[in-house]
């Protein structure tokens, strides 16, 4: 053990001996009447033991435990930011290769993650709970997005060079079943059985698949390259499809089980991930423009645009609980956190790189962001408790 040396606060606290840097502190802010240190970007640095970094990026006042494995790793009272929304613990863990698609499967310690890491033809296994890689595998050339089943048994991944959608087996990591699309695919979604699966590639055609049996069941022919994000109302009547960003900005209805298609929604902004409100009746669309696109389901028609200042859309998450909206912002390194119901952003994580395809993990309280410039951050939203 070693003592941090030079902390503007309180007691010593005691580290283990990581490496040569320790937090980098600025100005002290004031909360609840009293005087805390303010660090708003680095860090705690990987032990030698692991790959875990945990950091905070313009949170509030928290007590941290930083953990990896079974082993505490440090506890600070840390002050950041301006306002008591902000309270995100982020955890960066790296990565050997891009990182680009996520899904998370149900997990005993808490969620699985999937990594699809596309210029290293494979699929990263990711422990959420311990924020550590474990295995991968590699279910063709350039895989991109990944949908998981509802119970978490099979994960199915695209490939974008190949033109193929794979089944895996999340507990050998093996590859169960692999159909061709014969184009570039792109974006792919499930029933919660995983007995069908949907997948969008380049060309303007979505595919409806049977995996077990190997079959394409259906073909629905678009104007353009749509199903780059799915989304699904709660009562799964309805299936979302959104185009390539770069053809302009439309969202298509479809029915999923006739395979038809209802209604065109004429978004605008190059639409890019999509989410429906808790109620279903407005569909949230991430513009890479700018903005994120308020839509009236029910009336076909712009209901507002949330503001994302110097954020170009891509990834989109509404969290289960109605909490938080969440926005990667792919060519500006931001996270953006809004409130799903007055748009107001309630807090802007710069993270760097390229985040990508968002995640959400139930046993945690995780939001899952793979960033292109190789390595994964971990969002752990209101789970830190506030300092008395």
């Amino acid at each position: 053990m070693t003592l941090a040396r030079g902390l503007p606060f309180g007691p010593p606290f005691a580290f283990p001996r990581l490496d040569s840097r320790v937090m980098t502190f600025g100005a002290n802010c004031l909360a609840d009447g009293v005087t805390y240190p303010h660090f708003s970007q680095e860090q705690f640095v990987s032990s030698p033991g692991g790959p875990v970094t945990p950091l905070i990026l313009r949170g509030w006042v928290h007590r941290l435990a930083f953990i990896t494995g079974a082993s505490v790793y440090a506890t600070v009272w840390a002050c950041a930011g301006h306002g008591p929304t902000g309270h995100f613990l982020v955890t960066r863990v790296p990565l050997d290769g891009d990182a680009f698609g996520s899904a998370v499967s149900a997990g005993v310690l808490g969620g699985t993650g999937w990594i699809g890491q596309p210029s290293a033809g494979r699929v990263s296994r990711l422990s959420i709970a311990t924020g550590r890689f474990h295995g991968s595998m590699s279910p063709g050339p350039f895989p991109v997005q990944i949908a998981a089943n509802g119970d978490g048994s099979r994960i199915y991944v695209v490939n974008f060079q190949g033109g193929q959608v794979s089944t895996i087996d999340t507990r050998t990591m093996s590859i169960v079943a692999t159909v061709a699309v014969g184009q570039d695919a792109y974006g792919v979604t499930s029933t919660p059985t995983g007995d069908t699966v949907f997948v969008g590639i380049t060309n303007g055609s979505l595919y409806r698949i049977d995996m077990r049996g190997r079959t394409i069941l259906d073909t629905l022919d678009l104007p353009v390259a749509a199903g780059y994000h799915f989304e699904w109302n709660k009562s799964r009547t309805r299936l979302y499809a959104s185009q390539r960003a770069f053809d302009g900005g439309r969202v298509f209805e479809i029915e999923p089980h006739s395979f038809t298609l209802l209604r065109t929604f004429e978004t605008g902004g190059s639409a890019q991930g999509i989410q429906l409100s808790a109620d279903d009746s407005r569909l949230f669309v991430a513009a890479q423009d700018g903005g994120v696109i308020v839509w009236d389901v029910a009336s076909n028609s712009l209901d507002t645009t949330y503001a994302t200042p110097g954020c170009s859309g891509y990834g989109l998450l509404r969290t289960p609980d109605n909490a938080f909206l969440v926005v990667g912002c792919v060519l500006n390194g931001l996270v953006e956190i809004l409130d799903p119901d007055t748009g107001t952003l309630l807090e802007t994580l710069d993270v760097g790189g390229r985040p990508r395809e968002l995640s959400w993990d139930k046993a945690s309280r995780a939001i899952v962001v793979p960033n292109e410039l190789g390595w994964v951050d971990i969002l752990r939203a209101g789970s830190l408790p506030l300092l008395p």
